[in-house]
């Protein structure tokens, strides 16, 4: 399966970080409700979220791991949305630029 990464430094700190990026899920849903569906997520006792989703009908999963400066998205995509990689990387980017700046 291809993947996808999105990374984003920061400078608030783990704590800080991860309050901001909690609420991140909901706001996917606002902005893209229409178009996704089946939202899944779990945190793990380190700060980590386990992430999956379905978009236009394609499952895309992955994960997201934050320390003290810096916000990492690794993720997986089905082959059929490899043509939309770049544009999925620059959607995640930004949203983790507006959660954490």
């Amino acid at each position: 399966m291809p993947g996808f990464k999105a990374n984003f430094e920061h400078n608030l700190g783990k704590e800080v970080a991860l309050e901001r990026l909690r609420s991140f899920s909901d706001k996917v849903r606002e902005k893209y409700g229409a178009q996704i569906s089946d939202m899944e997520e779990k945190w793990d006792d380190d700060g980590n979220l386990f992430f999956g989703f379905k978009a236009l009908g394609m499952k895309i999963s992955g994960d997201l791991k934050v320390d003290d400066s810096n916000a990492k998205i690794d993720g997986n995509l089905p082959f059929a949305a490899i043509a939309f990689r770049g544009k999925i990387e620059s959607e995640i980017t930004g949203a983790l630029k507006s959660a954490l700046t």
